[in-house]
């Protein structure tokens, strides 16, 4: 009896045993299925991210180019190809600077050590070959990958580069026609220069010979100007000591009593373009002139001092003063060569400010 019931005891707990046993494989079944879905859903979703990239790498408006450390192309996108207008099948596995006209690959073989040994991204321009197009010019950015490899960026530049071409052919040719004119202004201005000097030696009467030479003068200020935009090699930049320099040099020749009357200058070295020196050249040779003429009667012996300094950002201060005995500006009949003077110092944005001892004619000048 005793072994019956303890037979009975034994199976029924067999038969608890077994089936806790399969509820838990099905638990664990069910929860493999759930993972094994999981795993089906990652992987989609990282082929998917795959073909995005790929399409992405392959479309990009760059060339992606991957190089071994002899140079050759181990994969590159479609653009690359593109570039070269070959199927990608025939640029897998070749030499890239194979790609290059002669002087580009050159170039590039004799920068690949260096390239990848560099710790930071470098710059290369190179000339493609193309198969149907004239070359191609491109920017390639190198840098090294994280197995030793050569990864390459390569960017079309040749609209660009065309462009910047063009603009320099637009400036030479800009450049010609600037120095023609400006010779031309100049060699004009030395005839219009020599018919008023020939008209005022023949002119018997004292006014008129004189406001001839007053108008050979001013010619002569702006000739100096045009003589040195001819011979610069920048249009917009006249350096306004040099030409002082000549200008005063031009007035000395003009009197023959020069010899005694020296000049000195102190300008600073300063740069100003066409429209600023053109007037300050005008009203410093208008000034001298009047200094020649006036302070020292009887050729008497004195000094002119010109002076051009900075005074502040985009400020000059310009003032001549001679040794003579000066004279009240407010007691003078003003001529037309006051008037030029006012006129031209107002244009520049100052005001002509007359003081001593003997003349000194003072005005700012923006730059």
């Amino acid at each position: 009896m005793d072994r019956d019931l303890r037979k009975q005891a034994e199976a029924q707990l067999d038969n608890v045993s077994r089936s806790r046993t399969e509820h838990e494989l099905a638990v664990h079944q069910v929860e493999l299925e759930l993972q094994n879905e999981e795993l089906r859903r990652a992987q989609d979703e990282l082929e998917r991210s795959r073909q995005e990239y790929m399409r992405l790498y392959d479309s990009a408006p760059n060339g992606y180019v991957t190089l071994d450390q002899r140079g050759a192309i181990v994969r590159c996108n479609s653009t690359f190809a593109d570039l070269l207008n070959k199927p990608a099948e025939l640029v897998q596995n070749t030499e890239f600077a194979s790609h290059f006209t002669e002087e580009s690959a050159a170039v590039f073989r004799g920068r690949l050590r260096s390239l990848l040994r560099a710790r930071s991204p470098k710059v290369v321009y190179l000339d493609v070959i193309h198969t149907t197009a004239s070359h191609r010019h491109v920017q390639v950015d190198t840098r090294k990958g994280p197995e030793g490899e050569l990864e390459l960026s390569v960017t079309d530049i040749t609209e660009l580069e065309d462009a910047r071409r063009n603009v320099e052919l637009l400036l030479h040719e800009k450049e010609v026609l600037l120095t023609e004119v400006h010779h031309r202004i100049k060699n004009n201005m030395t005839t219009v220069m020599s018919l008023l000097g020939l008209q005022a030696r023949s002119i018997g009467d004292k006014t008129a010979r004189a406001a001839l030479d007053a108008a050979h003068s001013r010619i002569g200020s702006m000739m100096v100007l045009y003589e040195k935009l001819y011979r610069s090699s920048n249009y917009n930049a006249v350096n306004l000591g040099e030409y002082i320099e000549d200008l005063v040099q031009l007035v000395n020749h003009s009197y023959q009593d020069a010899a005694t009357v020296s000049i000195s200058l102190n300008v600073d070295d300063v740069n100003v373009d066409e429209k600023t020196a053109l007037p300050v050249g005008v009203v410093i040779n208008e000034l001298i002139t009047n200094s020649f003429k006036h302070a020292f009667p009887g050729k008497a012996e004195g000094t002119i001092r010109v002076t051009v300094k900075r005074r502040g950002p985009g400020m000059l201060h310009a003032i001549v003063c001679d040794s003579g005995p000066g004279f009240d500006p407010e007691r003078v009949e003003r001529g037309f060569g006051l008037s030029l003077i006012d006129e031209l110092v107002s244009q520049m944005g100052g005001t002509a400010e007359f003081s001593g001892p003997g003349t000194c004619v003072g005005f700012d000048v923006k730059v």
